[in-house]
């Protein structure tokens, strides 16, 4: 990519377009205004104020820095991917009016790019032929994902964005969506939610949590799988941007000519991350901490080797532990200190990792007698806040039939793949606060 190409990226304001988990459109909003608002690079005048526009799956953001769109990349939590815009908007029907840089263009060639595409209110339009037809007009061979990649080989990812007959080219800023912290080793028998939708969830309930005022938290999170609920609670709460998990920039970020704009802010990601790890201490080493357990002994070593894989590369400062536990039997670990808050993130396996076939509701009444069970064990009050991802209505029904009364609770509706999940909130007050 010559000089010319990197001018392209650098100097003029860019449109970056935002993937997102459908249905939690709201809260990656909200966090990008607040990475925007504080990027931590002083902008230029042109690229101070931004324009946002949502969409049900995707944010545009118009005027926008290629700096502040790293920042992005490092600080969020909740986004699932960035591109950055490459082509005036042209009409899908006439590719052949379709004109990107030349530079850029041999750039996209040598890397046997892959490509997606999102086509809304356009029926009639077959993807298939829109991708083939923009390969043959700007010369891009197809991508082999079953070759090994070389050390020194990009893989370009290109986006083709269709809203009725307008249609432009986007590329990936990074080599692989931005949601994957790249630590985590997924588990054959499970569904694990992403690192973006989880970090969401989380989110929301650190934002119900706030109703208490309890000195010490604890997070309790049975089924925890491959641990991504541990993980990405764990890094929210200490502030330890996901942009740290993967220091090393990609062969694109170099190619753009702004590797001292990366090294300082993922520099800066470390100074704030310490900072606050260090006052979270000072307050004391038993005030936040995470209880993890599964069942299942393949998930559990699958989890306390994410967790070395995380250790790795930061080190793990609170009491986080990972135990072989049937939740039917032991229930939800409890702190025993007094003012605690227990956060209960639940994501039950339905239909893996269990040995007994049932349906859905019979299978999370279960689960929801036995939280309240567990939360009302030794006669003691605790307060508490939690979620649990429910599958269908069957189980929705199952949760809320075992609480008909005492849990205060809000459902919140989400897309991952082509399932429709339900995000069921819960929290009780031992005693309302003033």
């Amino acid at each position: 990519m010559n000089k010319n190409t990197i001018a392209f990226f650098k100097k003029k304001p860019l449109t970056a377009l935002i993937e997102f988990t459908p249905g939690l459109g709201e809260y990656v909003e909200k966090e990008i205004l607040e990475i925007l608002s504080d990027p931590w690079i002083p902008e230029k005048e042109i690229t101070k104020t931004p324009k946002i526009i949502r969409y049900p799956e995707k944010i545009l953001i118009h005027k926008i820095s290629l700096q502040s769109i790293l920042a992005i990349s490092i600080r969020s939590f909740t986004v699932k991917d960035i591109f950055l815009q490459i082509t005036e908007t042209f009409d899908p029907k006439y590719i052949g009016d379709l004109i990107i840089d030349p530079s850029l263009n041999e750039w996209i060639k040598k890397t046997s790019p892959r490509l997606k595409y999102i086509i809304r209110k356009n029926p009639k339009l077959d993807g298939k032929d829109l991708e083939y037809s923009i390969r043959h007009h700007l010369g891009w061979k197809e991508s082999n994902h079953s070759q090994p990649n070389e050390s020194n080989q990009v893989n370009s990812r290109i986006l083709i964005s269709v809203i009725e007959n307008k249609a432009n080219l986007f590329l990936a800023l990074r080599e692989e969506p931005i949601y994957r912290r790249g630590f985590r080793v997924p588990l054959k028998a499970s569904y694990p939610l992403a690192e973006d939708t989880a970090s969401i969830l989380l989110k929301h309930l650190k934002l119900i949590s706030k109703k208490f005022q309890e000195s010490n938290i604890q997070y309790s999170i049975p089924f925890c799988g491959t641990g991504t609920l541990g993980w990405e609670a764990y890094m929210q709460e200490l502030r330890i941007c996901p942009g740290i998990l993967r220091p090393k920039p990609d062969p694109l970020i170099g190619l753009l000519g702004v590797e001292k704009e990366w090294d300082y802010l993922i520099n800066k990601s470390l100074v704030v991350s310490n900072t606050y790890k260090e006052s979270v201490l000072a307050d004391g080493e038993g005030n936040l901490t995470f209880a993890l357990s599964d069942r299942d002994p393949l998930a559990c070593d699958n989890a306390q080797s994410n967790r070395i894989a995380f250790s790795k590369i930061q080190e793990i400062s609170q009491e986080l532990t990972i135990e072989q536990e049937d939740f039917f039997e032991t229930g939800i670990p409890l702190s025993k200190k007094k003012s605690t808050l227990h956060l209960l993130p639940l994501h039950p396996p339905y239909g893996i990792r269990s040995d007994r076939r049932e349906n859905s509701q019979s299978f999370y009444g279960r689960i929801a007698e036995k939280i309240k069970e567990s939360l009302s064990s030794g006669g003691a009050n605790r307060n508490f806040a939690g979620f649990i991802l429910i599958p269908d209505s069957s189980a929705l029904f199952g949760v809320m039939e075992s609480w008909k009364e005492g849990f205060d609770s809000e459902i919140i509706h989400f897309s991952q793949g082509k399932l429709s999940i339900r995000a069921l909130f819960f929290w009780k007050h031992s005693q309302k606060n003033p």
